[in-house]
């Protein structure tokens, strides 16, 4: 795994990883014990799940899940939501 190279040659390094709002928080609790970061980023994107035929429609479910990650995860969290459009 490139994430145990990077670690072992510089173990002194902070990292911070982010996980979709769409994930449940089971899949934040694993990665946060798994790469052990500095902080978990929690981002949400509703245009790219509108247009994206595998896109998550279920919005409804973002908000009890980022209420699991406020009471469940351990490491401080950053709440990002991302949503540009390019017109020409």
């Amino acid at each position: 795994m490139i994430l145990s190279a990077v670690k072992s040659n510089r173990p002194d390094l902070l990292l911070g990883t982010n996980i979709g709002l769409d994930k449940p928080v089971e899949l934040g609790l694993q990665t946060v014990k798994e790469m052990n970061p500095l902080l978990l980023q929690v981002h949400v994107n509703v245009m790219q799940e509108l247009l994206m035929p595998e896109g998550e429609r279920q919005f409804r479910l973002w908000q009890h899940n980022l209420k699991d990650y406020a009471n469940q995860i351990s490491v401080p969290l950053v709440f990002k939501k991302k949503s540009a459009l390019a017109w020409m």
